[in-house]
Parts: structure tokens; sequence; C-alpha cells
């Protein structure tokens, strides 16, 4: 009875210690398991379970520019046509055989673009450095190169365009004072030679243009390739800082914490939304369309030169345009020939009218000299006004230039944050450990 007994309480004792330790035991389990719930309960679109296995458009584009070594040859091919053109239009002179200008600008930028794109196959950093130029110049350091292309097109389109329309109103102005002058002598009357007056109006406004686009052509190449050296240095300068200071330009919250909280979830606390107090540090989402204060007043300031210019050039060729109009209406109103001339009035009351009272004694010999040519059917000589209209080559360029650049005035907080995002996608391994704030 006694072994029995000792047999019943030691049972009861180890049933006791098994149910004591099957809860300790199942524990650590269902908080693994509550765990797991919950992060899919939370976040369905970031569990591996739900991604999506089908490939799509984004993701073969990823992976392009991660892995092949053509992925900078597009934007290469763009910033060769855009050297192409600044260097043929705005830096050979004009003076020089267009045959020559052509295979001299091809040579430069041709030059240029075999050196990047050679070492873009080879280097996987100049790959990301020059996708790095695509948002800089769409932001303050790019914009100056873009501005210096746009007036540049400017003067040598509409601006020099105005030039020439103001000389053939100068010269067509002056040939009813030069017919004055082959007139009958009158008493009294002494018209001064007007090839002189003619020839001192255009040299001014001739030298003026030639000042005005002589320093600009320097002072505007000048502009244009610092800005550039600059531009592709800032991007060397990014990517060495963000490839070896974690803390540099980390206050943009995207998809690479998501994925680190994802795979080492157990390790971090929950992932939430931005808090006030976050968004007050200055923290703001990759993807978020609403902009900070701070990035508001930035991008006033440094879009206000270029809204200035905007202004002025929409004001330039509006000016072209009405000042082509006004004198193509004056050429078909007067009775504009077939070879662009135009033939003047045949008659002679104004004179007349400037005569009566100051030649009173000679009126009779005045009228008799008029109906003599009217009576002869005299036609005048024809003084030549053939206005000039701006090519629609130059200004769909000038318009996209400035579209283009309205467009970065508005982007330039969203093209700021690309560069982020620009090296996290090649350098996918380096994006988690700004991430990584733990201790």
């Amino acid at each position: 009875m006694a072994s029995k007994a000792s047999k019943n309480i030691h049972s009861i004792i180890e049933g006791f210690e098994v149910k004591e330790a099957k809860p300790e035991e199942k524990k650590p389990k269902e908080k693994k398991r509550l765990v797991k719930q919950k992060t899919s309960k939370k976040n369905p679109k970031t569990s591996k379970s739900s991604a999506p296995k089908s490939k799509t458009c984004f993701h073969l584009l990823k992976h392009f520019l991660q892995t092949s070594r053509f992925s900078a040859l597009p934007l290469i091919l763009v910033q060769f046509s855009l050297l192409y053109l600044y260097l043929y239009y705005m830096v050979l002179e004009s003076e020089i055989n267009n045959s020559l200008r052509q295979k001299w600008s091809l040579i430069i930028s041709g030059s240029i673009a075999f050196i990047s794109g050679t070492l873009s196959l080879f280097s996987h950093h100049t790959r990301c450095i020059l996708m790095l130029i695509l948002p800089g110049m769409i932001t303050g350091k790019g914009r100056a190169s873009l501005l210096s292309m746009a007036i540049g097109f400017l003067m040598e389109g509409p601006i020099n365009n105005i030039n020439n329309n103001i000389n053939e109103a100068v010269e067509s102005s002056t040939c009813m004072y030069k017919f004055m002058k082959d007139l009958p002598e009158f008493p009294f009357v002494n018209v001064p030679n007007v090839d002189d007056i003619q020839l001192k109006i255009l040299t001014a406004i001739k030298e003026l243009f030639d000042d005005a686009q002589y320093y600009y052509k320097n002072i505007g190449n000048f502009f244009f390739i610092g800005s550039l050296i600059i531009l592709i240095f800032d991007s060397i300068r990014y990517l060495k800082q963000y490839y070896t200071d974690d803390e540099f330009d980390n206050k943009i919250v995207d998809d690479n914490l998501r994925s680190l909280w994802r795979e080492n979830g157990d390790n971090y606390d929950k992932l939430t939304p931005l808090r006030r107090w976050e968004k007050k540090l200055k923290y703001r989402k990759s993807s978020a369309l609403r902009l900070t204060r701070e990035e508001l007043q930035k991008t006033f300031l440094k879009a206000l030169i270029a809204l200035v210019v905007i202004m002025v050039s929409v004001f330039v060729i509006l000016g072209d345009a009405a000042l082509y109009t006004k004198l193509n209406s004056l050429t078909t109103s007067t009775g504009a020939n077939a070879d662009g001339h135009v033939d003047k009035p045949t008659t002679n009351s104004g004179i007349t009218d400037w005569l009566k009272p100051k030649l009173k004694d000679v009126k009779s010999k005045v009228k008799k000299t008029i109906s003599k040519y009217k009576n002869q059917d005299l036609l005048m000589k024809s003084c030549p006004l053939k206005p000039f209209q701006s090519s629609k080559l130059a200004i769909t360029t000038i318009s996209i230039l400035l579209g283009i650049i309205l467009l970065s005035c508005i982007f330039d907080a969203y093209g700021m944050r690309l560069r982020s995002r620009i090296c996290n996608l090649f350098y996918p391994d380096r994006a988690h450990d700004p991430c990584d704030l733990s201790p």
C-alpha cells in the first residue's frame, strides 16, 4: 500500500510538473506565431507571401538599370543631342560655313559622348553618376545650363529677327524721304542726303545688337560650361557621401526601411506612420506629393530668376510676332507687288499742305508741278518692305526649353528626392545601411 501510495504521489507530482512545463514551452511558440500573424495582418502588402510574382514593366526597368551595362546609353544620346545643338547654334560663329560648323559640332559632342559611353560600359559608378546628372539638370544647379541655352536660342532667333525687322522698317520709312529729294527743286526747300541719315540709324542699331550678342555669347558660354562642370562634380560628391556616410541625406523614408523591417521584424519595433514630431525633424516620405514649408520656400527662391527669364522670353517672342504682324499688314494694305515691294501713293497733298502756310507766293507753281506729274501718270518708285518671320524650329526649341525650365521650378523638391532613390537603385545592398537605426 505504501508503495502504491508513493507511486501515486510521484505520478501526481510528475503530472503537475508536466502541466506546469507545457505552458512554458508553448509560450515562445505562441508568441512567435502571434508576431507572424501581427505582421501579416497589419502589413499585408509588405509580407513575402503577398509579393507579386509576375514581373511588371517597372520591375523589368529596375532590373535593366541595375544589371545592364547599356542602361546609361539613352541618357548619353540625349546629352549628345543637347550638346550638339548648343555647339552648332551658340558656340561656333555663324560666319563659318554650315558644313564646317556641323563637322566640328559632331566631332566635339561625339568625342564626349564616346568617352562617357565607354566608361559607362565598364564602370557601375559612372552609370550611377550619369543618372544622377538627370535630376540635377531639373534642379537649381542644372537649371543654369538650360537658362543659358534658352537665352542663346532667344538671341539667335526672335531677338535677331526683331533687329532685322527694325532695319527693314528704317529703310522703308526713309523711302518717302528719299522720294522727296527726287522731286523737282522747290524754292526754299532743302532736302539733306537721305543716305547719310539712313546709314547713321542702321549703324547705331546694328552696333547695339552686335555688342549685346557678343557679350552674351561669351558670358552665356562661360555659364553653360561652368554649370555642366559643377553638375558633374556635384553628382560625384553626392555619390561619394552617400556611399561613406550613413547620416547623409537620410531624411527620406522609402521602401528600403519597410523591406528591412519586413525581413528582420523581430529585431525592430513596430513600423508606424510618420508622427508629427518626426515631420518636424524634416523626415518625409519619398512618395509624398505634399511638400513641406521649407521645401516650398527653397523652391520659390531657386526658381525666382528662372521665372523672370521665362516672363522676359515670352514678352520677346510676343513682341517679335507682333512686329512681324504689323509690318506684314502694312505690306498687304498698301498694295505690295509680286516682288514684295510696296508702291507709293500717287498723291502729294501732304507736301502741298506743308508748303501752303510757308510758300504762299509759289502756290500756283506747286499746283502746276503736281498736276503735270498727275497728267503724265508717273509711277512712283518702290520701297522694299520684306518683314522677317522667326523660324518655327527656333520657336519650338525655345518653347520646349522654357517648358522644361518651368517644370523644373515646379518639381525642384521632387527632383532632389530622386537622387537618393537612384543611388538606392544602383546600390541595393548599401540602401539598407542608412535604414538600420538599431544600437
